[in-house]
């Protein structure tokens, strides 16, 4: 009878571990907005799949640029990250590359950790959604009252006595005086149970750019911030917030279903170059924006923040220029990060190359 209540627990432990490693049990470091349906979710969980394979292999590339030349070439194309060998023949990043070197290093890693790991990168906030429309907020005006997270009136706490004056509302600017003053609009979620404040203009819309409207947005983030007490009222926070908008999620024929669905034939047979731009998933909307998202770093009362992986280039031939003639930028741009990742794994997946923007063979030894 003692023997078995040894092995009892046990037994029970190692059945759970098979039923996790049966299961797959690898969630994806978010939750889901009512906005999004079953199969909106279902394709989201693809691409989130397919992101990990892709930050992988990324990951793998920035660790061993000392012996793989296919990882060199592919970051000094698309991130404009320059090579030198060594007197002992080893490769090393040259010294003009060392500060963008390291901001390389970190997205990368931050975007491996979120998408392997579920652990947050600096200033991001727990637990973070992923939404499938961007109509979740609508503009209000200072002189409103300010609402809780269930959408209800705060009541007013005085001044002198500190005493809550239970069914008397508070002015909204009263609670948020330095957005107030600074310029800034509120807007009120629902669907977050929160406020967000931007610069003036129509952000009603989060998956459309008020700036170029007739742009299709395939995607967006948004950084989240903690809930605190902004003079003598809770404040909600929110998680960090990416977008997966309706043109993404119906599909586009620019991109291609699945990851490596196209395969990598070099070139076509029309004898046209088979560019990486032919193959980039839609998944990879994904995974750009997960560059976006790790890469804010934001004070804990700023609630106005900006990534600092913008976008300067989306168009591969863009993306190639942005590394060879302006690398600071390159190494600032999220798509320059995404099509680098989509390179080194199809370079690896099928032994070609894609340094030039598109097929090419592979000129050398595999290390």
């Amino acid at each position: 009878m003692d023997l078995q209540r040894k092995i009892l627990p046990l037994l029970l432990l190692l059945l759970f571990y098979i039923f996790i490693a049966g299961t797959g049990v690898d969630a994806a470091p978010w939750t889901y907005g009512d906005s999004c349906t079953a199969a909106h979710r279902s394709r989201i969980e693809l691409w989130y799949t397919e992101s990990q394979t892709l930050i992988t292999s990324a990951s793998q590339a920035i660790s061993r640029v000392a012996t793989d030349q296919v990882a060199r070439k592919h970051l000094t194309a698309y991130l404009g990250i320059g090579f030198t060998q060594g007197a002992d023949e080893v490769w090393s990043v040259d010294k003009a590359s060392q500060v963008r070197w390291k901001k390389v290093q970190k997205y990368i890693r931050r975007a491996d950790r979120l998408l392997n790991q579920g652990v947050l990168a600096p200033a991001m906030v727990s637990p973070g959604m992923v939404l499938c429309d961007g109509n979740i907020r609508t503009r209000i005006p200072w002189s409103s009252a300010a609402l809780g997270k269930d959408g209800l009136p705060l009541s007013k706490i005085d001044e002198k006595t500190k005493e809550v004056l239970e069914g008397v509302p508070v002015e909204l600017s009263k609670i948020f005086d330095e957005e107030h003053e600074s310029g800034l609009e509120p807007w009120w979620s629902q669907t977050l149970g929160t406020y967000m404040f931007e610069k003036p203009g129509d952000y009603s819309n989060l998956c459309t750019n008020p700036a170029r409207m007739e742009r299709i947005v395939l995607g967006r983030s948004v950084a989240g911030h903690d809930s605190e007490k902004r003079n003598g009222y809770m404040h909600t926070g929110h998680g960090f917030l990416i977008f997966m908008c309706p043109p993404i999620l119906r599909g586009l024929k620019k991109y291609t279903p699945t990851l490596g669905s196209k395969g990598a034939q070099a070139p076509f047979s029309d004898g046209t170059p088979n560019y990486l731009s032919n193959v980039r998933p839609h998944s990879a909307t994904l995974l750009h924006e997960v560059f976006h998202a790790v890469s804010v770093n934001q004070d804990k009362d700023d609630f106005v923040t900006d990534p600092e992986l913008l976008d300067f280039a989306y168009d591969l031939p863009d993306i190639l220029s942005l590394a060879a003639s302006k690398p600071r930028d390159a190494v600032r741009n999220a798509e320059s990060y995404t099509m680098f990742c989509l390179a080194y794994w199809y370079s690896m997946e099928y032994q070609i190359a894609y340094y030039p923007g598109y097929v090419v063979a592979q000129d050398w030894v595999k290390p």
